[in-house]
């Protein structure tokens, strides 16, 4: 009996440690460096981004973001904790451009953003459970 409750301990510790170890935690590792926008999902309607142009940047070291709309730069900083993450507020460059409304959006939607999510080479910048912005990785950096 005693045989069989040491092999069965031991069933369990192997289940047990095999479980743990199957799925990664994301870490503000992640999140670090460069990532092109895709998609944006703001007010009632969705919009994709079609000139590869529009990318963010994020600095762990430095605390700091930094990107491109599709005419204007921004910047700012940002505080993250896991996947909890708090931006803005965002600066910008003021040119004048045809796509400010779609600008002021992305800029906007970039300030409600508290939380995110990677899958794969993706990433997911949340407002709670609602995706605002879906991203492809472009370039990481170490930290």
């Amino acid at each position: 009996m005693k045989q069989f409750r040491n092999i069965a301990t031991a069933v369990a510790i192997l289940l047990l440690a095999a479980c743990g170890g199957s799925k990664k935690a994301e870490t503000n590792k992640d999140l670090n460096g460069e990532w092109q926008f895709v998609k944006m999902y703001a007010d009632t309607d969705s919009m994709l981004f079609t000139t590869a142009k529009e990318f963010i940047r994020f600095d762990l070291e430095k605390k700091s973001l930094s990107g491109k709309a599709s005419c204007n730069g921004f910047f700012g900083n940002f505080t993250s904790s896991g996947q909890q993450i708090k931006m803005g507020p965002i600066g910008s460059t003021m040119m004048a451009c045809a796509n400010l409304d779609t600008e002021n959006r992305m800029k906007k939607g970039l300030e409600t953003i508290d939380n995110w999510q990677v899958v794969g080479n993706k990433l997911y910048l949340k407002n709670g459970a609602t995706t605002v912005f879906e991203l492809d990785w472009k370039e990481k950096k170490s930290v």
